[in-house]
């Protein structure tokens, strides 16, 4: 393989009386396709459900080795089956890969990822994580997050235009 690409999608939130957060309603989707692309690419792939905030940064250090723990242990007792496919070496960065890829599917405010307990994971943290991964070192590492940054609308002119395949070769 080329390396491991985790991603972390969120969905299912402990939501207050509101309804807030949200559910991702669709996030299912995007972890299919998410996972069919890497797979075709030659990565492991690892896909982690429903995290709390601290969990995030949890996991990314038991991947890039700086914690010595498993998977199983991001989960409590009383959650149901989160993790996805989680029991060997595989899933751990190692000196054969050449790369690293990481996806954060969640919501989001500025400079954070929310866990589906409201909890944090502060986005400036990936890189002290992922960058000093030794085996790591020299190669690529792909960040992909996919969140809001909180509550603002944006208007029509900041978005990002599209452009048809033939005009981009032009």
């Amino acid at each position: 393989p080329h390396g491991i690409a985790l991603i972390i999608s969120n969905i299912k939130f402990d939501q207050d009386e509101n309804g807030d957060p949200p559910n991702r309603d669709g996030g299912d989707k995007d972890e299919l396709a998410l996972d069919k692309l890497f797979e075709t690419l030659d990565y492991n792939v690892v896909l982690l459900k429903d995290l709390e905030g601290d969990q995030i940064e949890k996991a990314l250090k038991i991947i890039t080795g700086h914690e010595e723990m498993s998977f199983s242990s991001l989960k409590k007792p009383k959650d149901k089956q989160k993790l996805i496919p989680l029991s060997n070496d595989d899933c751990l960065v190692s000196p054969h890969h050449d790369s690293f890829v990481l996806c954060l599917m969640s919501h989001g405010e500025e400079g954070v990822i929310l866990g589906i307990d409201g909890g944090e994971f502060e986005i400036h943290d990936i890189y002290p994580i992922v960058g000093e991964c030794k085996h790591l070192s020299n190669k690529p590492k792909m960040v992909f997050i996919q969140a809001c940054r909180g509550n603002e609308v944006p208007s029509a002119d900041s978005g990002i235009v599209a452009r048809k395949p033939d005009d981009i070769t032009k």
